[in-house]
C-alpha cells in the first residue's frame, strides 16, 4: 500500500508494504471482441484501465500490424502464422512519413520522394536505411539541445516524436534551442530529411534501393568476459545484420 510497483519502495517505513490481493473483478478485461482477437504486443489494452494498472506500455505500432494482417485474410494456417512472426513492415514509419509530407526541395525533397514511395518495409535494405537516418536525425534535431541544456539524456522518445508530428505537442519543440534563429517544423523537418540523405549518398551512392539497412540495425552477443584484454574479443559474437525494428511484429530492437 502506498505504492504502486513503478518505482522502488522505501521498505524501511511501516506505512508502505504488502497488503493483500485487489479484486480480481477490477482487472481489465477484454472479452469475445468485434474482430475475433485480442492483440496487445506489449501495448496498452484498449478498454478501460484501473489507475493502479496505467504504465510505460510499448508504442501500438506493432500491435495495429498484427491487428491489420490477422483481417487481411481468414485461411489462417500454423505456417501463415509462423511467417506473421517474421512481418517486418513498421507502421511507425509509415504514420511518420505521412506526417511529414513531401512538399520539400533539394535533398530534403529527394530523401522525401523516395520515402512517400516506399512500403514500410524494414527489409535487409532499401529506404529503410534512410529512414532509419531520417528519424534519427529529426528525433536529434527536435530534443537533443533541450537535453543537453536540461543535462538530461535525450528525452525524444517515439511516443514524443509521434505526439509532436501529429500537432497534439506544442510547435515550440521544433526550435532548436542553442541557435538564435527560432526554427520551424518544417525548417527542422527538411534539415533532418536532407542531412539523412547526404549520409548515405556519401555512404553507399544515390542508389537508395541498395542502401544495407541490416548494417545500420545489427545484433552484438557481448559474454560476460568479453571485456577483458587480448581474449575478450575471442567472446564476442558479431555484429550480426537484422531486418525489422522495435515497432514491427519481428521486434528486433
Amino acid at each position: 500500500y502506498g505504492w504502486d510497483g513503478r518505482l522502488p519502495a522505501p521498505g524501511w517505513r511501516t506505512d508502505v508494504g504488502w497488503n493483500g490481493l485487489l479484486p480480481a473483478a477490477g482487472n481489465p478485461e477484454l472479452i469475445d471482441p468485434e474482430a475475433a482477437a485480442i492483440v496487445t504486443a506489449n501495448s496498452f489494452l484498449p478498454v478501460a484501465q484501473p489507475v493502479w494498472f496505467e504504465g510505460d506500455f510499448d508504442t501500438p505500432y506493432r500491435m495495429e500490424r498484427i491487428r491489420e494482417r490477422l483481417a487481411s485474410r481468414s485461411d489462417w494456417n500454423p505456417q501463415r502464422l509462423a511467417e506473421l512472426q517474421l512481418d517486418v513492415v513498421s507502421t511507425w514509419a509509415l504514420e511518420w512519413v505521412r506526417a511529414i509530407g513531401t512538399e520539400f526541395e533539394g535533398d530534403a525533397g529527394r530523401a522525401a520522394a523516395a520515402l512517400a514511395a516506399w512500403d514500410g518495409a524494414m527489409s535487409d535494405s532499401g529506404p529503410a536505411a534512410l529512414f532509419a537516418l531520417a528519424e534519427r536525425e529529426l528525433a536529434r534535431r527536435i530534443f537533443d539541445a533541450e537535453s543537453d541544456r536540461a543535462g538530461l539524456p535525450r528525452i525524444g522518445t517515439r511516443w514524443r516524436v509521434s505526439r509532436l508530428l501529429a500537432g497534439t505537442m506544442p510547435e515550440s519543440w521544433f526550435d532548436d534551442v542553442s541557435t538564435a534563429p527560432v526554427e520551424d517544423r518544417r525548417t527542422i523537418v527538411a534539415a533532418a530529411l536532407a542531412a539523412a540523405w547526404q549520409e548515405g549518398v556519401r555512404r553507399w551512392g544515390e542508389e537508395v534501393a541498395d542502401w544495407p539497412y541490416a548494417r545500420l540495425h545489427t545484433l552484438t552477443l557481448d559474454h560476460p568476459l568479453s571485456g577483458l584484454p587480448l581474449v575478450g574479443r575471442w567472446l564476442r559474437r558479431g555484429p550480426f545484420p537484422l531486418p525489422g525494428s522495435s515497432t514491427t511484429v519481428n521486434a528486433l530492437g
